[in-house]
């Protein structure tokens, strides 16, 4: 009895070590199959060169980096307004002498300048006006800063101010006075000859320039002073 069970312990172990074989080899042939299989799939795809292209645009790129173009500075001069007046804001009178202006009889008026720097911090701000040959200087002013003065040698109001930072104001005004001879008789009259302004932009590293308007005797910011400006002649 004992003679049989060790036969059959013996068939059941060499069974179990047979199918331990077969089931490796079947997993080994499955695995070859499956290779070759994807091999030839893949080679029908032809990805290979979408693969090098791919590579390629990769190391083109490392190769060679894109460059940004460098933004170009841009330059800002402060913006400027001049108006004249006889009467100001509230209506009172500052101006003197007749208005429509009268020959050989003084008219005084008031010039009044702001300008206002919204972008790039200024600096050595240089506003300047001539004055006609019937206009003089009476030396009366006001400045919120620098220092406005009068040139003899070219008859010019300069107001210079040496910085200007961004969003910032500045106000002057001064007083002129205004002869006409019988040569104005009818005629509106120039109070300022080319106003300009010139400055350093500290940004851009760069002097800019720019003018306005002139201004004559219509005093067209002047509610009740304007459209009087012609000149009449003494009667």
């Amino acid at each position: 009895m004992a003679n049989i069970f060790t036969k059959q312990f013996k068939v059941l172990g060499r069974s179990k070590k047979l199918r331990i074989i077969t089931d490796s080899l079947f997993l080994i042939i499955l695995t070859v199959v499956l290779f070759f299989y994807s091999y030839n799939y893949i080679k029908k795809l032809n990805i290979k060169p979408l693969i090098l292209n791919t590579v390629s645009t990769i190391s083109n790129k490392e190769q060679k980096p894109e460059l940004k173009p460098i933004p170009e500075k841009i330059c800002t001069p402060p913006e400027i307004r001049a108006s004249a007046y006889y009467y100001n804001s509230f209506g009172d009178q500052i101006g003197i002498g007749p208005i429509p202006p009268i020959v050989s009889i003084p008219t005084n008026y008031w010039i009044f300048v702001k300008i206002t720097n919204k972008e790039n911090s200024q600096e050595n701000i240089k506003i300047e006006t001539k004055l006609p040959y019937n206009i003089t200087f009476t030396g009366k002013k006001g400045i919120t800063s620098g220092n406005l003065y009068f040139l003899s040698t070219n008859r010019s109001i300069i107001w210079e101010i040496n910085s200007l930072a961004k969003n910032k104001t500045q106000e002057a005004k001064f007083e002129i006075s205004l002869k006409p001879d019988q040569n104005n008789i009818g005629k509106i009259l120039l109070l300022t000859d080319n106003i300009s302004i010139s400055s350093d932009d500290k940004y851009c590293d760069k002097n800019t320039s720019s003018t306005i308007e002139n201004l004559d005797t219509n005093l067209r910011y002047d509610n009740l002073g304007k459209n009087k400006g012609r000149v009449q002649n003494l009667e």
